[in-house]
């Protein structure tokens, strides 16, 4: 299975299927570069969340 980045997206935000989040899961746990990519991937989403917070206030 190759996630591409917005799959990755999708599963972090949970828009995923139960089917499809299990595959992405399974993925994860299997292919450490792709680990990699989806831990960058989360720590940029937790970023971006926390400077529109800030805009917010």
């Amino acid at each position: 299975m190759i996630a591409d980045c917005d799959r990755l997206s999708a599963f972090l935000d949970g828009e995923l299927t139960y089917t499809e989040a299990k595959k992405i899961e399974h993925a994860l746990a299997a292919d450490p570069q792709l680990c990699a990519q989806f831990t960058q991937l989360a720590a940029a989403d937790a970023l971006a969340r926390q400077e529109f917070a800030a805009m917010l206030e």
